[in-house]
């Protein structure tokens, strides 16, 4: 028997008319269409066209999502791996070099600069044996972006990476793993958590190598009371070999306290 027949016989039996029993019947087979169509256009996979406007709202059909207003498409064509299986991946895009105004309190002075915008949704966003990421991402000063990232195991070791760069007026450039290098120089320790951040990199991409380094140390967020988890989370420059400064960014690291879990 079908599902709308059983609907609509078990409507005549509680003493409603078979007019009634058919609009229900209706009203849940929308909704049912609808939310199995919404879970296949939020479906996380390559060859999925971004679509905008509707890509910049909610992706209820996803596991995961967030919007940082910190920024072009990451990945291939905004698909962006975060693992070695084709499950372990997101949706994401990013808008760097935004012309941002706003002031620190109502009626202060007005204040300019350059933002950065990211927004990612996923099904499965970390594989298994990562702990944590680290993630960049620069407003270049010559126009152009860059953005490199690597999710780590528990011994310290890089498990995937990833990035790309986009020169001023010119094509985005992908990473691959095996492309993006991290490594730590001085290190900070949170005297709250005990959590050791390195808040100093040597950062290695096909767009050249690099140091970040965090304007401020103590840039650890406590979120274990509504979010549940601490991560180290604040503004970076990206310097020259010489020293001479890159551009101004965002740096976050998460998984110093404990292995982050997303999505559970």
């Amino acid at each position: 028997m079908s599902p709308r027949r059983r609907a609509l016989l078990a409507a005549l039996g509680a003493g409603l008319g078979p007019g009634t029993a058919w609009a229900q019947t209706q009203t849940q087979t929308q909704t049912q269409t609808q939310t199995q169509t919404q879970a296949e256009e939020d479906r996380i996979g390559p060859g999925r066209t971004l679509r905008f406007p509707r890509d910049h709202g909610a992706h209820p059909g996803a596991r995961i999502e967030w919007w940082y207003a910190t920024g072009w498409l990451q990945g291939e064509a905004g698909f962006s791996r975060k693992g070695p299986q084709l499950q372990q991946a997101s949706h994401y895009y990013t808008q760097p070099q935004l012309a941002v105004r706003g002031s620190v309190r109502a009626g202060g002075p007005a204040l300019a600069g350059r933002g950065w915008l990211d927004h990612e949704w996923s099904d499965e966003l970390l594989a298994p044996g990562a702990v944590g990421w680290d993630w960049i991402g620069i407003n270049l000063a010559d126009g152009g972006a860059l953005t490199a990232f690597q999710l780590r195991r528990a011994d310290g070791s890089m498990l995937w990476a990833g990035g790309s760069h986009r020169p001023a007026g010119g094509a985005v450039r992908a990473f691959g793993p095996e492309e993006v290098v991290f490594t730590p120089q001085r290190r900070w320790a949170s005297p709250a958590t005990g959590a050791s951040y390195p808040v100093e990199w040597a950062i290695t991409t096909p767009a050249g190598r690099c140091t970040l380094r965090a304007l401020l140390d103590a840039q650890e967020l406590d979120s274990r009371a509504s979010a549940g988890t601490v991560y180290w989370e604040g503004l970076a420059e990206l310097l020259a070999p010489g020293g001479a400064r890159l551009g101004l960014g965002y740096l976050e690291m998460t998984g110093r306290d404990k292995p982050i879990r997303l999505g559970g």
